[in-house]
């Protein structure tokens, strides 16, 4: 059974804006502490991500004061207090949850710094009364707030820098592992080996993560997570499909591995921890 070290772990309090590296957190069933409890919708209560405006991307966010305070360059910042008032139903994908809705400021600062004429409203996930549960032929009978679909992503930065090497070699730019937007980055494993097991557990404890199916990437990926433009070739797109696709799916690329808490509920993991990759 290989060792892995947990390299980075990165939290999004907002879904599809900057996302915060973090030396230690929390395992929770609905994915790291902090999570994606934050998400922004349009009129009518479907969810915004960087596909349909990647200047979402340039937006960085901070946890403070049980608050989250959002900035950009030439905006400044805006301090948005958890909401706990007017609910609204809101949609990810094929599923509907129920959102709290932010004070209007927030809308207001938030069209501004996207610069866009969508409608733009922010929802904190209404933890009170509503639940998200995953799908549960693919991931079980768990729950997670505003993530695409699983409550983790894990990513393997030998992946990554296959990638770049395959990148380089086409004489186009590497990427960095924020284009992925992952929640654990480790290193210990083959480039895409992560596809080959199905659970990590830490040297000493009882957490398990169970790594389902790999992760098949959308347009984000060919965002620059520091300018919030996307590529007009489509890079990388194209070069990690040649590279890692989906099985039986040779267009569309795969990178990261959907990951649930199986077991472990509270238990804290550090960046430099090892852990260990089976198949049982």
């Amino acid at each position: 059974m290989p060792l892995v070290t947990v390299e980075q772990l990165w939290v999004y309090p907002v879904k599809s804006l900057t996302g915060i590296p973090l030396t230690s957190a929390t395992l929770l069933p609905t994915g790291l502490a902090g999570d994606r409890e934050w998400m922004l919708v349009d009129a009518d209560g479907v969810f915004l991500s960087q596909r349909k405006l990647p200047r979402m991307a340039t937006i960085r966010t901070e946890l403070r004061d049980g608050g989250i305070v959002l900035s950009s360059q030439g905006n400044g910042e805006i301090f948005i207090d958890r909401p706990d008032g007017e609910t609204r139903p809101v949609k990810i994908w094929k599923s509907t949850c129920d959102g709290v809705v932010a004070d209007s400021s927030a809308s207001e600062w938030l069209q501004q710094a996207l610069a866009t004429e969508v409608p733009v409203q922010l929802v904190y996930f209404d933890k009170r009364n509503s639940s998200r549960p995953t799908d549960p032929q693919r991931f079980g009978p768990y729950h997670t707030y505003f993530s695409d679909g699983a409550p983790y992503l894990a990513a393997n930065l030998a992946s990554l820098q296959a990638l770049n090497q395959h990148l380089l070699m086409a004489q186009t730019t590497p990427v960095d592992i924020q284009r992925f937007r992952p929640n654990l980055v480790l290193s210990g494993l083959p480039p895409f080996a992560e596809h080959q097991y199905s659970y990590l557990r830490p040297i000493q404890g009882d957490a398990v993560l169970g790594l389902k199916d790999p992760c098949q990437r959308c347009s984000v990926i060919t965002v620059d997570q520091s300018t919030g433009i996307a590529s007009p070739t489509q890079h990388p797109f194209a070069a990690l499909a040649e590279l890692n696709s989906m099985p039986n799916k040779p267009k569309a690329p795969a990178f990261g591995v959907n990951t649930v808490l199986m077991a472990g509920e509270g238990w804290e993991i550090r960046c430099g921890d090892q852990w260990q990759a089976s198949t049982v």
